[in-house]
Protein backbone atom coordinates (compact mmCIF):
# COMPACT_ATOMS: atom_id res chain seq x y z
CA UNK A 1 0.00 0.00 0.00
CA UNK A 2 3.03 2.68 0.75
CA UNK A 3 4.01 1.95 -2.93
CA UNK A 4 0.87 2.86 -4.53
CA UNK A 5 -0.02 5.54 -1.78
CA UNK A 6 2.77 7.58 -2.66
CA UNK A 7 2.88 7.03 -6.36
CA UNK A 8 -0.86 8.49 -6.03
CA UNK A 9 0.66 11.40 -3.51
CA UNK A 10 3.44 12.32 -6.58
CA UNK A 11 0.90 12.07 -9.03
CA UNK A 12 -1.69 14.56 -7.13
CA UNK A 13 1.73 16.90 -5.79
CA UNK A 14 2.19 17.37 -9.75
CA UNK A 15 -0.86 17.87 -10.62
CA UNK A 16 -1.49 20.93 -7.97
CA UNK A 17 1.88 22.31 -8.78
CA UNK A 18 1.32 22.62 -12.60
CA UNK A 19 -2.04 24.03 -11.27
CA UNK A 20 -0.29 26.52 -9.72
CA UNK A 21 1.92 27.27 -12.14
CA UNK A 22 -0.77 27.90 -15.20
CA UNK A 23 -2.77 29.88 -12.49
CA UNK A 24 0.28 32.35 -12.10
CA UNK A 25 0.05 35.17 -14.55
CA UNK A 26 -3.97 35.71 -13.86
CA UNK A 27 -3.03 35.66 -10.37
CA UNK A 28 -0.30 38.09 -11.08
CA UNK A 29 -2.58 40.22 -12.92
CA UNK A 30 -4.79 40.63 -10.08
CA UNK A 31 -1.93 41.57 -7.91
CA UNK A 32 -0.22 44.26 -9.88
CA UNK A 33 -4.05 46.08 -10.11
CA UNK A 34 -4.13 46.70 -6.75
CA UNK A 35 -1.63 44.68 -4.42
CA UNK A 36 -3.17 45.97 -0.98
CA UNK A 37 -6.65 44.87 -1.89
CA UNK A 38 -8.21 42.29 0.58
CA UNK A 39 -8.18 39.96 -3.13
CA UNK A 40 -4.76 40.46 -3.98
CA UNK A 41 -3.62 39.85 -0.02
CA UNK A 42 -6.25 36.03 -0.34
CA UNK A 43 -4.54 35.20 -3.47
CA UNK A 44 -0.91 35.49 -2.23
CA UNK A 45 -2.35 33.40 1.00
CA UNK A 46 -4.18 30.77 -1.54
CA UNK A 47 -1.13 30.65 -4.06
CA UNK A 48 1.10 30.05 -0.95
CA UNK A 49 -1.17 27.23 0.21
CA UNK A 50 -1.51 25.69 -2.89
CA UNK A 51 2.23 25.62 -3.36
CA UNK A 52 3.08 23.82 -0.08
CA UNK A 53 0.70 21.32 -0.11
CA UNK A 54 1.48 20.78 -3.56
CA UNK A 55 5.78 20.50 -2.67
CA UNK A 56 4.23 18.50 0.22
CA UNK A 57 2.71 15.46 -2.22
CA UNK A 58 5.62 15.65 -4.21
CA UNK A 59 8.06 15.32 -1.72
CA UNK A 60 6.25 12.30 -0.40
CA UNK A 61 6.04 10.99 -3.45
CA UNK A 62 9.51 11.12 -4.64
CA UNK A 63 11.01 10.29 -1.11
CA UNK A 64 11.02 7.98 1.81
CA UNK A 65 12.15 10.51 4.05
CA UNK A 66 13.84 13.68 4.65
CA UNK A 67 16.53 14.89 7.10
CA UNK A 68 15.99 19.00 8.03
CA UNK A 69 18.27 20.34 10.87
CA UNK A 70 18.50 16.97 12.39
CA UNK A 71 15.08 15.98 12.20
CA UNK A 72 13.90 13.30 9.91
CA UNK A 73 10.50 13.63 8.39
CA UNK A 74 9.06 10.63 7.29
CA UNK A 75 6.80 10.72 3.83
CA UNK A 76 3.34 10.30 5.26
CA UNK A 77 4.34 13.06 7.65
CA UNK A 78 5.22 14.96 3.94
CA UNK A 79 1.50 13.97 2.82
CA UNK A 80 -0.14 15.21 6.10
CA UNK A 81 1.39 18.89 5.51
CA UNK A 82 0.05 18.80 2.09
CA UNK A 83 -3.74 17.89 3.32
CA UNK A 84 -3.34 20.46 5.89
CA UNK A 85 -1.97 22.84 3.67
CA UNK A 86 -4.65 22.29 0.78
CA UNK A 87 -7.73 22.35 3.61
CA UNK A 88 -7.00 25.57 4.51
CA UNK A 89 -6.75 26.50 1.02
CA UNK A 90 -9.82 25.59 0.54
CA UNK A 91 -11.68 27.32 3.53
CA UNK A 92 -9.85 30.39 3.66
CA UNK A 93 -11.40 29.98 -0.16
CA UNK A 94 -15.20 29.44 0.72
CA UNK A 95 -14.31 32.09 3.10
CA UNK A 96 -14.10 35.00 0.77
CA UNK A 97 -17.16 33.66 -1.47
CA UNK A 98 -18.90 36.42 -2.30
CA UNK A 99 -21.85 34.83 -0.22
CA UNK A 100 -21.34 32.90 3.27
CA UNK A 101 -24.60 31.46 2.35
CA UNK A 102 -23.73 29.84 -0.65
CA UNK A 103 -23.42 26.27 -1.77
CA UNK A 104 -19.96 26.87 -3.10
CA UNK A 105 -18.83 28.47 -0.21
CA UNK A 106 -20.44 26.46 2.44
CA UNK A 107 -18.81 23.30 0.25
CA UNK A 108 -15.60 24.58 0.46
CA UNK A 109 -15.39 25.19 3.67
CA UNK A 110 -16.70 21.86 5.34
CA UNK A 111 -14.61 19.98 3.07
CA UNK A 112 -11.47 22.51 3.70
CA UNK A 113 -12.27 21.31 7.05
CA UNK A 114 -12.27 17.58 6.50
CA UNK A 115 -8.68 18.33 4.29
CA UNK A 116 -7.38 20.03 7.29
CA UNK A 117 -8.80 17.58 10.05
CA UNK A 118 -7.46 14.41 7.88
CA UNK A 119 -4.17 16.36 7.75
CA UNK A 120 -3.72 16.96 11.31
CA UNK A 121 -4.66 13.22 12.34
CA UNK A 122 -2.05 11.97 9.36
CA UNK A 123 0.43 13.97 11.07
CA UNK A 124 -0.57 13.12 14.74
CA UNK A 125 -1.42 9.32 14.37
CA UNK A 126 1.96 8.35 12.74
CA UNK A 127 2.78 5.66 9.92
CA UNK A 128 -1.10 4.51 8.20
CA UNK A 129 -1.38 1.10 10.19
CA UNK A 130 -1.70 -1.10 6.55
CA UNK A 131 1.52 0.87 5.24
CA UNK A 132 3.31 0.63 8.68
CA UNK A 133 4.62 -3.13 7.07
CA UNK A 134 5.67 -1.80 3.84
CA UNK A 135 7.66 1.39 4.59
CA UNK A 136 10.24 -0.92 7.80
Amino acid sequence: MSRSNRRGSLLLGALIVVFFLWSVPDTADVIAADPTSPTSVALVVAGALILVGGVAFVLAGVSDRLTVAGRTIEWWEFQGVGFAALGVYMAVSGLTQSSLASVLGVSMIVAGAGFLGFGLYRLRSGVPTEDAAASV
